[in-house]
């Protein structure tokens, strides 16, 4: 077959899964849909199955035409139910964020606390600097893309059986899924419980199996600190002592404790400010608050 045809019967394979897809999403009511569309996956089994592995009867008597036809729905159906599959787990996915979105509303976090005339706040986190998690993550997805090409080549016979979506869906499962699960609980055995104590002139941080460490605000170059996602981090630079980065967003949290950090007190940001900290504008919300030294 030549390439535009198989393209052709590779997308019109997707549209019919797109189109599966958006009437479950019609179907009254939506359990029924969703049961619907489990019941399509796992007919995509044995479709999928019977298109890799599969013998076709003999098809000479029938006319060319008809011939052709049987051959272009066993090339289509692998790119379908690939598409119901993905459907299925963003469908999946979804629900689970939403479930997980109101879980973290209820949530207990990490909170500042008055003491004395300082602000103290005690936290789990992974001692790491930002660029050596940005290389880890690119180091396992080198090493996944890496093992993806490699499977691409040694199975060709089958991925072209089975589909691009049906290979991509095949490779996160068993090449992704695993690299994120190894990265998150090597980051996660590093967890220390740190305790940052903030006065108008100093800050300490306490650190297990470390001596408190005292910071003149004065001699700070750089603060810098992120409340939410995975980046949730305390920065701090000072002349003539080890930079500290601190990532409590990777870090290991009880059960039914937030990773993320609570917002600095506008009585901590003056007291940076007055130490001669100037704080960097950003246009995203989501990125960390930084005070840096002229």
């Amino acid at each position: 077959m030549a390439f535009p045809p198989y393209l052709a019967v590779l997308l019109a394979g997707v549209l019919c899964g797109v189109s599966f897809v958006a009437a479950t999403f019609r179907v009254s009511p939506p359990r029924l849909g969703v049961w619907l569309h489990v019941a399509g996956a796992i007919v995509g089994v044995g479709g999928v199955g019977w298109a890799i592995h599969g013998d076709l009867p003999d098809l000479s008597p029938l006319p060319e035409p008809l011939r052709h036809a049987v051959l272009w729905l066993r090339l289509g159906i692998a790119p379908m139910f690939g598409w119901i599959w993905l459907a299925l787990l963003g469908r999946i996915s979804s629900y689970f964020q939403r479930d997980a979105q109101a879980r973290a509303a209820t949530m207990t976090r990490t909170q500042w606390r008055r003491d004395g005339a300082a602000w103290t706040l005690c936290f789990p986190a992974v001692p790491m600097r930002t660029r050596t998690l940005v290389a880890l993550i690119a180091s396992v997805t080198v090493i996944a893309g890496g093992l993806a090409v490699a499977g691409l080549i040694t199975f060709y016979d089958a991925t072209l059986r089975i589909g691009a979506y049906g290979a991509i869906l095949i490779f996160a499962l068993v090449v992704g899924m695993p690299g994120y699960l190894a990265l998150t609980a090597l980051l996660r055995r590093g967890t220390e419980t740190v305790t940052l104590r903030i006065d108008a002139a100093h800050l300490t941080l306490e650190q297990a199996c470390q001596p408190p460490r005292v910071f003149a605000l004065r001699e700070l170059t750089l603060f810098r600190w992120q409340t939410a996602s995975d980046h949730a981090r305390l920065e701090l630079t000072a002349p003539g002592v080890e930079a500290v980065s601190l990532l409590a967003g990777v870090a290991r949290v009880p059960r039914g404790t937030s990773a993320e950090l609570p917002a600095l007190p506008p009585q901590l940001v003056q007291w940076l400010t007055a130490a001669g900290l100037r704080e960097r504008p950003v246009r995203v919300a989501a990125r960390p608050r930084t005070f840096a030294r002229d």
